[in-house]
């Protein structure tokens, strides 16, 4: 990858990615200065042309707008957003943001949409760019909460003293244990690779986790993870001078990860937030009922742990219908037609699964080309979803989806084309995200072409 400032300097390189990297994150830029990049792919044979060229400014920090439906409200950490009230605020290039929402009397949180939220666990993010966050609020009794393996957490910590009939003064500090959960979120991207400082994409896609600190458990600093995986393989934890491979942090699916080089981490955790995990896989270590438990510790000497079991995701299809509208450009926001018609699916979700909230869509075609997604933090190319051929999209406008998809429902896919991207013997597999922290995926081969 090489880069230069401004569309009149020189091109100078700055980075080899490995093998099977589709992204890269520069941390080098300063705020007001044009980049432009370009990329070239090599291998023992020689190397490739260079791709076109990428320029873009960096901005001083990123807007965050929150918008609500129902009765309830939206705070951040650190503060500023105070919704209703305050409802836009701007933080800083780096800042990890985590947005707690609590729904009024009689009325319950039933998610997050937009801006790389999801599910109904607070948001963290972390990003440079503008995003809008939707906060869902319904009226009516929320379902149960999640049981988890901690133990029930309270204060973070208390004092007690005892004068005795000299006055002297014995002062005792009770850390309490904070509670934790665990959802396993997917195989849905590639972040870390087989080593114990691998902090790099591996070519293949890694077991991503979501974990969060209960309320009430005060902010933590966190010194260490450890994600153990029931039976005889699958230790990851960030522990530099440990045998086992390295556990990637960060603060959303696409954010810079936490850890140093050595693949250590230590990081202060708002009380309610949370980070998400990246463990490489082994071929099948995260498979239907594997049990994985995370244990924390705390730079205040505590420990805590939360247990999750992979369960049955919900059953989707696909189906490729051909290039038959033009829907959606090249760009993560071109929620319009550019001229070319785009690869056109038809996806659908299995009986028996009961209704489903989608909160998030990535289609990916095997080999270097071809990642369509809603996520609108992410590089890749918005992916156009619809309940019919012509029907309206169902995309916010930043390309964020969430919307309810009916037992048997099905929705229309539309990914923007760069010449021959859905040619027969193409596969893709597209990765369905639910808003109560399951996964679904689905794959298929464009088929040959009718005589």
């Amino acid at each position: 990858m090489e880069r230069k400032t401004g569309p009149t300097g020189t091109y100078a390189p700055i980075a080899t990615t490995g093998t099977g990297a589709t992204t890269y994150v520069d941390s080098t830029v300063v705020a007001g200065t044009t980049y432009c990049y370009r990329v070239r792919a090599s291998n023992a044979l020689g190397g490739s042309g260079y791709s076109n060229e990428a320029c873009g400014l960096p901005v001083a920090g990123f807007d965050v707008t929150i918008a609500t439906t129902g009765s309830g409200t939206v705070v951040s950490a650190p503060a500023g957003i105070m919704c209703p009230g305050t409802c836009l605020q701007s933080y800083a290039v780096g800042t990890v943001l985590t947005l707690t929402a609590t729904p009024a009397d009689g009325s319950f949180f039933s998610g997050w949409s937009g801006g790389g939220c999801a599910g109904t666990a607070p948001c963290v993010m972390a990003g440079n760019a503008p995003v809008t966050v939707t906060a869902a609020f319904v009226l009516g009794s929320a379902a149960p909460a999640p049981s988890n393996t901690s133990p029930a957490s309270g204060d973070a910590s208390s004092v007690g003293a005892t004068v005795n009939a000299a006055d002297n003064v014995t002062a005792t500090r009770d850390i309490s244990t904070p509670a934790m959960t665990l959802a396993f979120a997917g195989k849905i991207r590639d972040r870390v690779g087989q080593h114990i400082s691998a902090v790099g994409p591996d070519g293949a896609l890694d077991g991503a986790f979501f974990f969060t600190l209960a309320p009430g458990a005060g902010p933590r600093t966190l010194t260490r993870l450890e994600l153990r995986r029931a039976g005889p393989i699958g230790i990851w934890d960030t522990d530099p001078v440990s045998p086992y491979w390295v556990l990637g942090v960060a603060a959303s699916l696409d954010g810079p990860l936490l850890n140093t080089a050595d693949g250590a981490v230590s990081l202060t955790l708002p009380e309610g937030s949370g980070a998400m995990l990246f463990a490489a896989d082994l071929g099948d270590l995260f498979v239907l009922g594997s049990d994985f438990t995370l244990t924390a510790t705390f730079a205040d000497g505590t420990t805590a742990s939360a247990s999750t079991t992979i369960g049955t995701p919900p059953v989707l299809s696909l189906a490729f219908i051909g290039n038959v509208r033009d829907r959606v450009g090249q760009g993560n926001t071109a929620l319009g037609p550019d001229g070319a018609p785009d690869g056109t699916f038809f996806l659908t979700l299995a009986p028996g699964v009961g209704p489903r909230t989608v909160t998030r869509l990535e289609l990916r075609r095997s080999g270097p080309l071809g990642i369509w997604d809603t996520d609108p933090l992410s590089p890749f190319w918005v992916l156009g979803v619809a309940g019919s051929l012509d029907g309206p999209l169902l995309n916010a406008s930043d390309g964020a989806l969430s919307f309810t998809l009916p037992e048997s429902g099905a929705v229309l896919l539309f990914a923007a084309n760069l010449g021959d991207l859905f040619v027969p013997g193409s596969v893709f597999t597209v990765t369905a995200t639910f808003a109560d922290g399951t996964s679904g995926w689905a794959s298929l081969t464009v088929p040959p072409l009718q005589q």
